[in-house]
């Protein structure tokens, strides 16, 4: 007669495909000979025989019940051998327990792999939130405007970047994953090119932006102005895609994890409370999609090479051609101006 299909899927399913007694795998990888196949090694055993000839057979089950779930146990051959051959040493109550015992070490087993998938991303999480003090992201990105960024700061996220590449992703959460993943990338790429023109102060508290220009003098000092200005305005773009991928990464931790991750406080914005990008007018910024930064950039680079060999009034010619293109996007951000 045999087992039913479905009543053999749940006993695997189960016994996560483990011999019950000795909880070895069960289940053999695909060899050369049959390379698209694995080869299962456990057999389905009866727990009250099949017949009332067999071992542990005198029972009131019917014969259709006797090859159901409930009296199935997956085992290795020599455990099912050992089972029949001594059937005294092994009675119906005690082969119940083992196969009870060996599914909640199952259970727990995988509960446990589930939690340690859940504690990698709440490590990272809390190491985002702490080292990036997101919960002063107002006054951060005030000051990251202004050309301030602190050392602490600074040192943290390079400790996030490095954890987030470090990290070994558990298989579940992909989305969050993918989400941590762009927050990294952004958060280097804003503090790699805020670095090229930054300097610690005399106390060590504070990177700020370095006016390198001064160190110019006529037409070449009036182009590596306009180049100073250039590296400010793509700081200003890097930190609206940082916060862009910071608020993608906020929604994911929320679908996920934490459902009230930055819930009450709301989306992440880039505060210039000075007006320093809006003729000193206080203004926040909510971007809405990534800035396509690399045209801005390779001028940039072009425009160094430029002062290096000193032609700071090609730049300054250059900068007159493009002066248009350098005033804030109002397609990549809502404006929120405070009287």
């Amino acid at each position: 007669m045999g087992a039913p299909d479905k009543d053999l899927k749940i006993l695997w399913g189960k016994a996560a495909g483990r011999c019950a007694i000795t909880r070895k795998k069960l289940v053999a990888e695909a060899s050369d000979a049959v390379p698209s196949k694995n080869i299962l090694l456990g057999e389905v055993c009866h727990i009250v025989a099949e017949t009332s000839r067999g071992p542990r057979g005198t029972s009131v089950l019917t014969r259709a019940e006797r090859n159901r779930y409930p009296n199935l146990i997956l085992l290795c051959h020599a455990e099912h051998e050992r089972i029949d051959q001594d059937p005294t040493a092994w009675p119906i109550e005690k082969l119940h327990q083992i196969k009870a015992d060996h599914e909640l070490w199952v259970e727990e087993q995988l509960a446990e792999s589930t939690n340690h998938e859940d504690e990698v991303y709440a490590n990272l999480v809390n190491l985002i939130s702490e080292k990036l003090r997101l919960d002063e992201w107002f006054g951060f990105s005030d000051n990251a405007i202004r050309g301030l960024i602190s050392t602490r700061w600074m040192n943290g996220a390079d400790e996030v970047i490095l954890t987030v590449f470090r990290t070994i992703w558990p298989r579940k959460h992909r989305h969050l994953k993918t989400a941590i993943q762009q927050l990294a990338d952004r958060l280097e790429a804003f503090t790699k090119f805020y670095m090229r023109h930054a300097r610690m102060d005399s106390n060590g508290e504070r990177f700020r932006e370095h006016k390198f220009y001064q160190n110019f003098e006529d037409a070449t000092g009036q182009g590596a102005a306009k180049t100073f200005m250039l590296w400010q305005s793509i700081c200003g773009r890097l930190l609206m895609n940082l916060t862009h991928a910071l608020n993608e990464y906020a929604d994911a931790v929320r679908a996920t994890i934490k459902p009230d991750y930055f819930y009450v406080s709301g989306k992440f914005v880039v505060f210039d409370f000075m007006g320093v990008t809006n003729q000193m007018e206080s203004v926040s910024y909510l971007p809405k999609d990534f800035q396509n930064l690399r045209a801005k950039i390779r001028r940039y680079e072009r425009w160094l090479r430029l002062l290096r060999h000193g032609n700071g009034d090609k730049v300054f010619v250059e900068w007159d051609k493009v002066a248009n293109a350098q005033r804030e996007s109002k397609k990549s951000a809502r404006r929120i101006n405070f009287s």
